[in-house]
């Protein structure tokens, strides 16, 4: 588990959390409105961001995490994209991740020919390839629909880690189930 104890952090003098206090388990949906640090908090768990005050333990060694932003490399493939995380002899388990979020015909696209939806499956798979104790996904269902949302919350909840998530929408929260955070 995740202990949380009096966090605090500012960004250029203004604070962004104050004095947050939780305890994670297995599944938490972090939400609330823009603007309130979701993604700092997770930025924080990530070990990306040092707390102005505070403590975060109980974090495991291998964290990944699913940026808000794709960050794919663009002038690599899917397939590459995925495998860049992978140790060279697991390389070929990018096709098998691709497939599970149902690119298996875009493998060797480059991210300029994806749609945005096609793009944040990408990224999902390449954080689900890298593995860990820790899967943080800053809003991992944004740019898909309904269907397509509901599927990837039934893989990403079928991987056998502890998640931390951001998101917004209720029906999310709902599909990945787990404890709720509300910053405000």
């Amino acid at each position: 588990m995740i202990h949380i104890d009096g966090l605090r952090f500012d960004y250029d003098g203004t604070r962004v959390i104050d004095d947050l206090t939780a305890t994670l388990g297995r599944r938490t949906c972090v939400t609330g409105p823009s603007g309130v640090g979701k993604t700092t908090l997770l930025r924080l768990l990530a070990g990306l961001e040092k707390p102005s005050a505070g403590t975060i333990t109980g974090v495991p060694a291998r964290v990944a995490v699913l940026f808000q932003e794709d960050r794919l490399l663009s002038w690599c493939s899917a397939r590459q994209n995925v495998a860049a995380v992978l140790p060279p002899t697991r390389g070929g388990e990018a096709d098998e991740w691709l497939r599970q979020v149902e690119l298996g015909e875009q493998m060797d696209s480059l991210p300029d020919k994806l749609s945005g939806g096609q793009k944040r499956r990408v990224a999902l798979a390449r954080a689900l390839a890298f593995g860990g104790g820790l899967l943080i996904l800053d809003e991992p269902f944004k740019g898909l629909d309904p269907a397509l949302t509901e599927r990837m919350a039934a893989l990403i909840t079928a991987q056998d880690t502890a998640i931390v998530a951001s998101v917004h929408a209720a029906d999310e929260i709902m599909l990945l189930g787990g404890e709720i955070i509300k910053l405000a």
